[in-house]
């Protein structure tokens, strides 16, 4: 049968010629880690990153959770804001959001504040902003920032078990299709025996 032909013939190629697959994969892992290497090709894939689905969802409340949280702590240990923002510029894991808070850093500099400039940086929620708004006007800012921290904390948490929960049920139907497919291969070939049996 057409289907057991097809693994069998997989099977000795890849026995045959198992380098080049291996050589493929080499070629792409190398062209991964040079690109990275590069500012433009590190600003490519952290925008990959926050753009991909399910993931990407979880990324940015990442990034939000590690940005308020650092602000929080910092401002809590007495540190100016401006100073503050620099180190957490440098904190941040992501080069798309490093750039756009080096954009923000400029306004915050020349005192418009920073709920306003940080309201550019589209990865952070609308949350944040209204918390840091909230800040500047009653003088609690590193308290908020830390309890925004904690809430996304948990935003992470529930994301995280969501996403694990919508996969599962993914990675199991691929397994049943490919297990399906073999157990089919194996089975075709003996009724057609039993076939040529009976006649």
């Amino acid at each position: 049968p057409f289907l057991t032909r097809m693994f069998v013939k997989t099977g000795e190629i890849l026995k045959t010629y198992w380098y080049i697959p291996v050589g493929f994969i080499g070629l792409i892992w190398f062209g991964l880690k040079r690109s990275l290497g590069t500012v433009e090709g590190r600003l490519k894939y952290d925008r990959f990153r926050l753009w991909l689905p399910l993931v990407g969802n979880v990324n940015k409340k990442i990034a939000t959770s590690r940005f308020a949280r650092t602000l929080g702590t910092l401002l809590t240990s007495g540190i100016s804001i401006i100073e503050a923002m620099e180190q957490v510029v440098k904190v941040v894991d992501n080069a798309q959001i490093t750039a756009a808070l080096g954009g923000a850093m400029e306004r915050i500099q020349k005192g418009e504040g920073i709920a306003g400039p940080l309201s550019t940086v589209k990865v952070f929620p609308p949350m944040l902003i209204s918390m840091l708004k909230i800040g500047e006007e009653t003088g609690a800012m590193d308290e908020l920032l830390v309890s925004t921290a904690n809430f996304y904390d948990d935003e992470v948490e529930i994301a995280i078990n969501r996403m694990i929960a919508m996969i599962n049920p993914l990675i199991i139907l691929v397994m049943a299709v490919v297990v399906g497919a073999i157990v089919i291969a194996v089975a075709l070939p003996m009724f057609g025996m039993f076939d040529l049996a009976a006649m």
